[in-house]
């Protein structure tokens, strides 16, 4: 019979470390595996106890539990010796195997694919009014968010990056040939950081038919300013990077990101949340909704609810749900149906939906690099909008969706 992976390091547990029982309060305290001091077990056959964590979440039998359990059974002799009978079957790790051609046929023709992409997603893009202005006419917007988006991807430094420009000049992607270093000027414009925003939602709408259900998280990104503070506690003068935060709404099978938000360090993350679901929508088809306790609140379960779906968020340990309305409504369901309930929570835990932030935060050189809060947020909604056309593409080769 396979044992549960839990029940393999409470065996472990056993195994290794003394666990003694209280002879006052009546519970066994196994030690911790980090070393972090001691967990109280009640081994109450009708109601079993722990104080860790992973008990406290789930509600179940957790490691430590286990190891209490192994402890009592073990058979003591006359002579000091003791047996511990056990059988446990190992339970092989499923892989599979890579598709390969589909891989390199993917990764060969990224930067040629993403290209063509990119400049389709731009073309459309208007250009402002410039009626009574004179002067030299400045680079058209498509060219500009082109240019921009194309040196984030490539990341390199602006004059290497000049031989990129000139070479999608010569394939028609830009209509004027750009210098690499002029790309640095156009992260400084604080009007395109709205455009920006709306190719993410133009870029992900294409998978609209296969995503519903959509995973809401932040991340911080970091600039080369520092703010100074003089520390009277300890009488010393402190640095600290000054960053800017955004939040995403990602879709959790295809990892595209679908609204982004940039704002500033200190701001609250939980009422980020519904305009992310509001700029989904419209383009979307919302029914679930998952993120983490920041954003609980009855306000975002309504949202989602009002947008025909349904919220999973977690909550903190000290939530009563006296706040009534849905809130109330999703911690019972929370409390008296854990498994059910975690198991939608954690479609956000897959490795697509961290691998959409990953997307973003291996841009993160550019984004330390930003002399000015506005160029930071500039960049940090570049690498969104090209979710779709790098992210995907991997994807639409397995499926046979895309040839060369």
């Amino acid at each position: 019979m396979a044992i549960s992976e839990r029940e393999q390091r409470g065996l472990a547990i056993a195994a290794l470390c003394k666990i003694d029982k209280d002879p006052k309060e009546g519970v066994w305290l196994v030690p911790s595996q980090s070393g972090g001091g001691k967990y109280k077990v009640i081994n109450d056959p009708e109601n079993e106890r722990c104080t860790c964590p992973d008990f406290e979440t789930r509600g179940k039998t957790c490691k430590h539990i286990f190891a209490v359990r192994y402890t009592i059974e073990r058979e003591l002799h006359a002579d000091g010796s003791e047996t511990l009978t056990e059988t446990m079957t190992v339970v092989k790790k499923t892989t599979y195997k890579q598709q390969w051609p589909a891989y390199n046929a993917a990764q060969q023709a990224e930067k040629r694919r993403l290209q063509v992409l990119l400049a389709d997603l731009c073309r459309t893009l208007p250009e402002p009014d410039r009626k009574g202005i004179r002067g030299q006419r400045p680079h058209l917007v498509k060219d500009s968010i082109f240019a921009m988006a194309f040196k984030v991807y490539c990341r390199l430094s602006s004059r290497r990056f000049g031989t990129d420009l000139l070479e999608a000049h010569e394939r028609g992607h830009i209509s004027n040939p750009i210098p690499g270093t002029k790309v640095t000027v156009f992260f400084e414009n604080p009007a395109f950081t709205p455009i920006l925003k709306e190719l993410v939602a133009k870029s992900a709408a294409p998978l609209a038919t296969v995503e519903t259900e959509f995973a809401v998280d932040s991340s911080g990104f970091g600039t080369c300013k520092f703010e100074r503070w003089f520390d009277h506690k300890y009488g010393v003068t402190r640095t600290r990077s000054i960053w800017v935060k955004a939040h995403i709404a990602c879709g959790v099978k295809t990892n595209c990101i679908t609204a982004v938000r940039i704002i500033e360090k200190d701001t609250a993350d939980c009422p980020q949340l519904k305009p992310l679901m509001e700029t989904t929508r419209q383009s979307f088809t919302v029914n679930e909704v998952s993120a983490d306790t920041a954003y609980a609140s009855n306000e975002n379960f309504q949202t989602v609810a009002d947008m025909g779906g349904t919220a999973y968020m977690t909550f903190k340990s000290n939530t009563t749900g006296a706040k009534g309305g849905l809130f109330e409504k999703m911690f019972h369901f929370f409390q008296f149906q854990r498994d059910e309930y975690l198991a939608h929570y954690h479609k956000r835990s897959n490795e697509r939906v961290f691998g959409g932030q990953a997307q973003v935060w291996r841009c993160r050189d550019e984004h330390e690099r930003c002399r000015h809060g506005q160029r930071s947020a500039v960049q940090i909604s570049l690498p969104e909008s090209l979710l779709f056309d790098s992210g995907a593409r991997r994807a639409w080769y397995r499926a046979g969706l895309l040839e060369e």
